[in-house]
Protein backbone atom coordinates (compact mmCIF):
# COMPACT_ATOMS: atom_id res chain seq x y z
CA UNK A 1 0.00 0.00 0.00
CA UNK A 2 1.40 3.39 -0.84
CA UNK A 3 2.00 5.70 2.13
CA UNK A 4 0.16 8.84 0.07
CA UNK A 5 -2.87 6.62 -1.17
CA UNK A 6 -5.74 7.36 1.30
CA UNK A 7 -4.92 11.63 1.84
CA UNK A 8 -7.29 14.13 0.71
CA UNK A 9 -6.19 17.30 -1.13
CA UNK A 10 -7.56 20.61 -0.28
CA UNK A 11 -9.53 20.24 -3.52
CA UNK A 12 -11.34 17.31 -2.66
CA UNK A 13 -12.47 19.26 0.46
CA UNK A 14 -13.38 21.95 -1.16
CA UNK A 15 -15.28 19.81 -3.80
CA UNK A 16 -17.25 17.84 -1.05
CA UNK A 17 -18.06 21.54 0.76
CA UNK A 18 -19.48 22.94 -2.03
CA UNK A 19 -21.86 19.61 -2.92
CA UNK A 20 -23.14 20.26 0.16
CA UNK A 21 -23.87 23.77 0.53
CA UNK A 22 -25.84 22.95 -2.94
CA UNK A 23 -27.57 20.08 -1.94
CA UNK A 24 -28.58 21.98 1.71
CA UNK A 25 -29.68 25.24 0.17
CA UNK A 26 -31.76 23.30 -2.80
CA UNK A 27 -33.16 21.05 0.14
CA UNK A 28 -34.13 24.17 2.11
CA UNK A 29 -35.51 25.65 -0.92
CA UNK A 30 -37.85 23.01 -1.57
CA UNK A 31 -39.19 22.82 2.06
CA UNK A 32 -40.02 26.49 1.59
CA UNK A 33 -37.43 27.17 4.27
CA UNK A 34 -35.22 25.35 7.55
CA UNK A 35 -37.15 23.83 10.20
CA UNK A 36 -36.75 26.46 13.78
CA UNK A 37 -35.05 29.07 11.50
CA UNK A 38 -37.22 32.24 10.44
CA UNK A 39 -35.26 32.05 6.76
CA UNK A 40 -37.46 32.34 3.61
CA UNK A 41 -36.25 30.93 0.59
CA UNK A 42 -34.09 34.02 -0.27
CA UNK A 43 -32.60 34.07 2.61
CA UNK A 44 -31.41 30.49 2.26
CA UNK A 45 -29.98 31.03 -1.57
CA UNK A 46 -28.53 34.06 0.40
CA UNK A 47 -26.69 31.89 2.93
CA UNK A 48 -25.57 29.50 0.61
CA UNK A 49 -23.94 32.03 -1.59
CA UNK A 50 -21.88 33.58 1.17
CA UNK A 51 -20.77 30.20 2.41
CA UNK A 52 -19.41 29.72 -1.47
CA UNK A 53 -17.82 33.29 -1.09
CA UNK A 54 -16.24 32.00 1.85
CA UNK A 55 -14.66 29.40 0.50
CA UNK A 56 -13.81 30.81 -2.44
CA UNK A 57 -12.40 29.29 -5.52
CA UNK A 58 -10.11 26.73 -5.40
CA UNK A 59 -7.15 28.50 -6.99
CA UNK A 60 -7.70 31.45 -4.55
CA UNK A 61 -8.32 34.48 -7.16
CA UNK A 62 -11.98 35.10 -6.58
CA UNK A 63 -12.09 38.19 -8.73
CA UNK A 64 -11.43 36.02 -12.05
CA UNK A 65 -14.46 33.56 -11.52
CA UNK A 66 -16.57 37.17 -10.91
CA UNK A 67 -19.04 38.25 -13.66
CA UNK A 68 -19.58 42.17 -12.83
CA UNK A 69 -21.87 42.12 -16.00
CA UNK A 70 -24.23 38.73 -14.88
CA UNK A 71 -24.30 40.08 -11.35
CA UNK A 72 -26.01 43.63 -12.53
CA UNK A 73 -28.61 41.82 -14.85
CA UNK A 74 -29.58 40.05 -12.03
CA UNK A 75 -30.11 42.52 -9.05
CA UNK A 76 -32.11 44.51 -12.14
CA UNK A 77 -34.39 42.10 -12.75
CA UNK A 78 -34.94 41.57 -9.03
CA UNK A 79 -35.77 45.44 -8.68
CA UNK A 80 -38.28 44.80 -11.82
CA UNK A 81 -39.56 41.72 -10.35
CA UNK A 82 -40.39 43.77 -6.61
CA UNK A 83 -41.57 46.38 -8.65
CA UNK A 84 -43.82 44.43 -10.82
CA UNK A 85 -44.97 42.65 -7.07
CA UNK A 86 -45.64 46.15 -5.56
CA UNK A 87 -47.64 47.19 -8.17
CA UNK A 88 -49.49 44.37 -7.77
CA UNK A 89 -48.62 42.85 -11.56
CA UNK A 90 -48.10 39.07 -9.81
CA UNK A 91 -51.58 39.22 -8.19
CA UNK A 92 -53.24 40.49 -11.21
CA UNK A 93 -51.77 37.64 -13.46
CA UNK A 94 -52.44 34.79 -11.08
CA UNK A 95 -56.24 35.59 -10.98
CA UNK A 96 -56.69 35.92 -15.04
CA UNK A 97 -54.67 32.82 -15.57
CA UNK A 98 -56.82 31.06 -18.03
CA UNK A 99 -58.81 27.65 -16.43
CA UNK A 100 -60.00 24.48 -18.45
CA UNK A 101 -57.62 23.06 -21.30
CA UNK A 102 -53.82 23.68 -21.60
CA UNK A 103 -54.12 24.47 -24.97
CA UNK A 104 -55.56 28.20 -23.48
CA UNK A 105 -52.35 28.77 -22.01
Amino acid sequence: MRPGLFKASALDFHTAAVIAVFIAVYLGIALGRWPMLKIDRTGIALCGATVLLLLGPPGGDLARHVDVGTLAMLFGLMVLSAQFDAAGFHAWNARRRPTGSPRRI
